[in-house]
């Protein structure tokens, strides 16, 4: 019993220990120098894997402190979103245009990416008051973090965290089949990413098996998230000044291109939940018994 408690007690901290490590990654990016660009991108990756942390632990937690927690570090994200969004929709701008070269594309692409520096420079955050206000907020956090209800955690509970992600992308991948509508892809793409950062918390534990199937996780994210960046470029042009010609040039290209992207995801996706949501979480079982002997 004292060795279980003693075990139990090591998980609680090297959970809460993770989160920390993430927030004072983040912390640690925004009193960096470089460009408030690089700082929001940053930041934000350390808040998807600093979420994922507690849906995996949900049961563990408890409604009321999972939704607390998960509702707070939402708000963190938020504020860095509209900024983050105008800077992946002028990557995808520049993307778009070197590989569409024709004329006419180019002359869309040039209003299009116009109207996007313009929005661009409107949500540009200045001064310090933004990363003074996020710094804040994320300590804040960080010392929550000492309070969370860990006593007792067991494997077991990491093993009920990674099924009921599955099942989550399970039911993500079914809805997008169904209607493929930005909401249900951009939907499922969170549920694909909240897996793969959650077996990237126990990359320690991985099989060979494991390692493929989080590789698959991150390949099927980067395709939904170009899909996602497509349909904020579409959105974009709807609002550049293009003319009806100009504008149908260029949805047309972005349709092609996202059934491309779809058509790979959803065959990885049929793959990647196949099987039953409890086999992955038996895996993870196994590795953990593996691992401790």
């Amino acid at each position: 019993m004292s060795y279980q408690f003693k075990a139990d007690e090591k998980m609680a901290r090297g959970i809460c220990r993770i989160v920390r490590d993430r927030i004072d990654s983040a912390i640690k990016q925004l009193d960096e120098p470089g460009s408030d660009g690089e700082s929001v991108h940053g930041v934000r990756k350390d808040l998807k894997k600093i979420r994922a942390v507690p849906r995996l632990i949900r049961d563990r937690l408890g409604k009321r402190v999972y939704q607390q927690e998960n509702g707070r570090f939402r708000q963190i994200a938020r504020a860095l979103s509209t900024q983050r969004d105008a800077e992946v929709l002028l990557k995808t701008v520049d993307e778009f245009k070197a590989t569409h070269r024709e004329k006419s594309m180019k002359v869309a692409l040039e209003k299009v990416q116009k109207e996007v520096r313009k929005r661009y420079e409107e949500n540009s955050h200045h001064g310090l008051k933004w990363k003074t206000n996020l710094e804040k907020n994320l300590k804040t956090a960080r010392r929550r973090t000492g309070e969370w209800p860990l006593q007792g955690i067991k494997p077991a509970d990491l093993c009920c965290g990674i099924k009921k992600s599955c099942e989550k992308g399970q039911e993500g991948l079914h809805a997008a089949e169904l209607v493929r509508s930005k909401e249900n892809l951009h939907d499922w793409r969170k549920r694909v990413k909240d897996l793969w950062y959650q077996l990237r918390l126990l990359e320690p534990l991985w099989s060979k098996k494991l390692e493929r199937i989080a590789s698959q996780l991150e390949k099927l994210s980067e395709k939904l998230g170009e899909d996602h960046d497509l349909v904020m470029l579409e959105e974009a042009a709807q609002s550049a000044h293009l003319n009806e010609a100009e504008l149908k040039l260029l949805s047309g290209a972005i349709a092609i291109r996202r059934k491309h992207l779809q058509e790979a995801a959803f065959r990885l996706g049929r793959k990647l939940y196949a099987e039953k949501p409890g086999v992955l979480a038996r895996r993870i079982k196994h590795s953990w018994e593996q691992w401790h002997r």
